[in-house]
């Protein structure tokens, strides 16, 4: 759907010549715009749930030979990688 904008009336004129206020027009635009569908193609990340970071941290964790003090590095690395990935 197409407008243009009179701006003297502040009034937004549809092709078929009916006229809307402009902020009708910007409220339906911002209501089609939250109810579109997400593509396949989406580009937001989804962020690591906790347990995929605890299950990747606790495998580092036996990598090092389960040797303690070093919880909070294994987390964050566990955290970036799911991220990047």
């Amino acid at each position: 759907m197409s407008f243009e904008i009179d701006k003297k009336r502040k009034t937004a004129v549809k092709k078929d010549g009916t006229r809307e206020t402009k902020e009708k027009v910007v409220r339906a635009a911002k209501g089609k715009a939250a109810k579109a569908p997400a593509t396949g193609s989406s580009s937001v990340k989804q962020w690591p749930t906790h347990e995929e970071i605890a299950s990747l941290a606790h495998r580092y964790y036996e990598e090092r030979g389960w040797r303690h003090g070093f919880h909070e590095q294994d987390w964050y690395r566990a955290e970036q990688e799911l991220m990047a990935s």
